[in-house]
């Protein structure tokens, strides 16, 4: 579906609960819910960790396992995102350029 640009005709929630579990899908609303006053931006799903999208996410087995959030000029976390915990299957977080201090355990492992 990302591949083919078939994403383009799905709604938000029809998109991510089409590519993912409910619960990852939630949680990627969550988040962006959670940060829309600061930004006007959506997490893309992609089929590539490394991607040119400033906010992104990958997804294997309908779970987010790679998360792309870096700090920008106009916005940077000063703390970390608490829905990400919830994140299971999460293996690559990216969280550069914020002033996140702390990860908490179950993130690092």
């Amino acid at each position: 579906m990302i591949d083919e640009r078939y994403i383009k005709y799905l709604d938000r929630e029809d998109l991510l609960f089409s590519l993912l579990t409910a619960r990852d899908a939630e949680i990627i609303l969550e988040l962006e819910e959670l940060f829309k006053d600061a930004l006007s931006w959506d997490l893309e799903p992609s089929t590539e960790h490394l991607d040119g999208r400033s906010y992104s996410f990958t997804v294997q087995d309908k779970r987010v396992v790679t998360l792309k959030m870096p700090g920008l000029d106009e916005f940077v976390f000063s703390k970390f995102p608490e829905p990400i915990v919830n994140l299971t299957a999460l293996r690559i977080l990216f969280l550069s350029n914020n002033l996140v201090n702390r990860i908490p355990e179950s993130v690092r492992k």
